[in-house]
């Protein structure tokens, strides 16, 4: 296994580490509906971060409908955290949203991780 993707196994596993701490700690302090749109929040600029950085690197611009529906999604995800923590009321369907996107987000790291550990690619032919 190259230093490059014990690297990315390692992030990754701290990454859900974290997220699974936030879960207990938000279910056994009872502030779980504060916890997840900090975290959301957190996530989505950290992915938009990384695209732009990406961006910025590349020479030749080539942008698919996948990268446009992911960034959408997280900047959706970025505004439904900051309306979340902004709003007076904390909104049921507000509760639901955060819920999902926390799964899909550990749901997408949790696969992520299987994909590593499945998928070796020694040469490109």
């Amino acid at each position: 296994m190259s230093k490059s993707d014990q690297l990315t196994i390692t992030v990754t596993v701290s990454v859900i580490a974290i997220y699974l701490v936030i879960l207990i700690t938000g279910f056994i302090t009872r502030k779980l509906f504060y916890l997840l749109p900090l975290l959301n929040i957190v996530t989505g600029c950290a992915i938009l971060m990384y695209w732009i950085w990406q961006q910025v690197q590349v020479k030749q611009h080539v942008i698919e409908p996948r990268e446009i529906a992911v960034l959408c999604f997280e900047v959706i995800t970025i505004g439904c955290g900051v309306y979340y923590i902004a709003a007076l009321q904390m909104s049921n369907w507000l509760k639901i949203v955060q819920y999902i996107i926390f799964g899909m987000h550990l749901l997408a790291l949790l696969l992520f991780l299987v994909f590593m550990f499945t998928f070796k690619i020694k040469r490109l032919i």
